[in-house]
This record gives structure tokens, C-alpha cells and sequence, in this order.
């Protein structure tokens, strides 16, 4: 199953470089004046789920222009679902990128 950038939740199966860089080439007229898919200034991210991560695996979410962690997700030894949930205290990226992962999908919700 491909990326699902248009999506709410958005769906990742495989590395993203840049969402903002994913969105603007899927959707030609994503901007400020197209409310159907946010704005490309900013995300409000109120979930994340990593379904089947596998065991002890590690997901990284960084911001691809400063190369900041946004989110690091640590799989336990059982391979439960990782959640972080923000829905009390949203928080906001400029954009985000993930690596390669061995396994699942990363699902986050937006605002």
C-alpha cells in the first residue's frame, strides 16, 4: 500500500523526505487558500499510530529542513501498536519527514 498524504488520518507505509514536497506535487493547489488539505505552513498533529511495528524497532520523525526529532517511537519486545496521543495539547510542525522503517504503518491524524 502506497503513502496516503491527502488522507486524514495520513497514512505512511515507506520513508517520506517531506510532506510539504509530497502534498504540493499530489495536490497541485494545496496552499493558504485551500482549506480542503491544510495549509502547507503548518500541521496540527493530534495522534500518531505506529501499527506493527515488530519487536524493539525505532521510528524516527524529523523535521527535514533543521533535522530535528519531532517524535521518536520505540516498539516494546511484544510488537503492540505505538500511540502518542496529543488530542489535550495538539502540537505543530512546519513539516515532517520519516526514514525507512522495517515494518507497519504510520498513521497520524491532523487538524
Amino acid at each position: 500500500m502506497p503513502n496516503s498524504i491527502t488522507s486524514n488520518p495520513i497514512v505512511l507505509t515507506g520513508s517520506l523526505p517531506s510532506y510539504k514536497t509530497a502534498l504540493a506535487a499530489a495536490v497541485p493547489n494545496a496552499g493558504k487558500n485551500n482549506a480542503s488539505y491544510g495549509t502547507l505552513q503548518t500541521l496540527t498533529i493530534l495522534k500518531i499510530r505506529w501499527t506493527n511495528p515488530g519487536i524493539s524497532q525505532t521510528l524516527s520523525i524529523g523535521d527535514p529542513i533543521s533535522g530535528t526529532i519531532l517524535e521518536l517511537l520505540k516498539s516494546d519486545t511484544t510488537g503492540e501498536d505505538v500511540v502518542e496521543d496529543f488530542t489535550a495539547n495538539p502540537v505543530l510542525w512546519q513539516d515532517f519527514s520519516v526514514d525507512v522503517w522495517n515494518g507497519g504503518s504510520l498513521l497520524i491524524w491532523t487538524r
